[in-house]
């Protein structure tokens, strides 16, 4: 007749020790499988539109490693820009 009451102690606590376990596991969530952001390449390049009766664009591009940025006008056939590097001082 014992065997009855040890029984149902032990159950109750190993569903006790199930339950806690579980709930202290951490499930994972999105931002744990987010891969890392790639490395910043040398050279970036931006846009700017200009819309209107004569639209273009100008694409400015940036040497990251010198500063040094360009720019070019879309609209006819405009030369490439040097606005110099603020780092290096002087246009190169």
């Amino acid at each position: 007749m014992m065997k009855l009451p040890v029984v149902a102690v032990g159950a109750v606590l190993l569903l006790g020790g199930v339950l806690i376990g579980a709930s202290s596991v951490r499930p994972a969530s999105a931002q744990d499988q987010v891969a890392p952001p790639a490395a910043v390449g040398r050279y970036q390049m931006s846009l700017k539109s200009h819309p209107g009766p004569h639209t273009s664009t100008t694409v400015f591009v940036l040497d990251t490693s010198t500063g040094q940025c360009w720019y070019r006008e879309t609209a006819g056939d405009r030369p490439w820009t040097d606005h110099g590097s603020p780092i290096l001082g002087a246009k190169q």
